[in-house]
């Protein structure tokens, strides 16, 4: 993208090509990574294709008959799904057939709509009633050109829709952040799939709360530029013939900037690691990480600009890109308001 001619008639960039391929590679970590728990968490592992952590290895163990084999995640367990009607295990043996090598593989997206679950207006909604979904989803991450999207309704429920079944209406909605595509899905009689175990809100509280990590890590990531070019310019730039940077006021605000940041890295790697290994503490975790940092992350996106006084604000030196990823990324998946309302839930506050 280039901006406004300059005084040879030269357009000026608006952003360098390293920092437009910062964003693609953000764009498209998160959306691998919501992909892949989804995957691992709708389906037993053992029967995801193209994941070699997955795969069965020997047992260091004694066995009992050749026929044992024993998994480096999550061995398999005996649970109700094995009751569930024939019909609705071979629909979903056909759903995984279908998706998973193409999602394991890269070659599909998948958006994703959990924001009626999350926080439903009252002029949106989804109903599911004889195979069939109508309603309106709002605010779907990666939805546009997507291969099909996955919606979640109030209770947690999740549906699985094909982007070419007749019945959809899609609508580009325009946000603050042009690095992430959002859309509004309009749905008539749609066919739809609802997904074996998704009744269990376990599944779709995991899969949030691996979002919003995601999500906090990215606003992390977008802080920390923001915080690397303001020392940056105070370097630079000269004010009374000298480097702004030798200011005192300037100084405290890139410091104050660098302590409210710091700290937030050791708390995305904590947030991560409870997810994977504490599964009791992983759900506050996520809501604490995601709410806290969205806070500081708004903070320094204010105070950075700030040291970039007047440019700040303009195309050229393309902050606002990080600006505005930080304000979108505050919202998605809930706002810090709404995910500490959750949290005081987990610790028993509302009784």
């Amino acid at each position: 993208r280039t901006g406004r001619a300059g005084r040879g008639g030269e357009a000026i960039s608006l952003v360098s090509a390293d920092e437009s391929k910062q964003l693609f590679d953000i764009e498209r970590l998160i959306q691998k990574q919501l992909e892949r728990q989804l995957v691992e968490d709708f389906w037993p592992k053992h029967d995801v294709p193209k994941f070699p952590e997955l795969q069965p290895v020997k047992s260091k163990r004694p066995k009992k008959s050749n026929n044992i084999k024993t998994f480096k995640k999550n061995p398999i367990k005996k649970n109700s799904s094995d009751s569930r009607p024939k019909n609705n295990r071979r629909r979903s043996d056909d759903q995984k057939n279908q998706w998973l090598p193409k999602i394991a593989g890269g070659e599909c997206v998948i958006g994703v709509g959990l924001s009626e679950y999350v926080g439903a207006r009252e002029d949106a909604g989804i109903e599911f009633s004889n195979g069939k979904l109508s309603g309106r989803c709002l605010f779907l991450i990666d939805g546009k050109n997507a291969d099909a999207y996955l919606l979640a309704n109030k209770s947690g429920e999740l549906f699985l829709v094909e982007a070419s079944a007749p019945g959809i209406e899609v609508i580009e909605l325009t946000t603050i952040d042009k690095t992430r595509t959002s859309i509004e899905l309009i749905l008539k009689n749609v066919d739809a799939d609802l997904l074996s175990g998704s009744d269990n809100k376990s599944i779709i509280e995991k899969v949030l709360d691996a979002g919003r990590i995601m999500l906090a890590a990215d606003t992390v990531g977008a802080a920390q530029v923001m915080l690397d070019k303001s020392v940056a310019y105070s370097l630079e730039r000269k004010q009374f013939g000298r480097l702004i940077g030798s200011f005192q006021a300037v100084k405290h605000m890139c410091a104050e900037m660098a302590a409210e940041l710091e700290p937030c890295h050791s708390m995305i790697w904590h947030a991560a690691h409870c997810f994977d290994n504490v599964p009791e503490e992983a759900r506050l975790m996520a809501c604490q990480t995601k709410a806290h940092i969205s806070e500081v992350g708004q903070q320094i996106s204010k105070t950075a600009t700030e040291v970039h006084g007047g440019m700040g604000f303009t195309d050229e030196l393309g902050l606002h890109y990080w600006f505005k990823r930080i304000g979108l990324n505050r919202q998605l998946l809930g706002s810090p308001e709404l995910i500490r309302e959750e949290a005081g839930r987990l610790q028993g506050f509302d009784q």
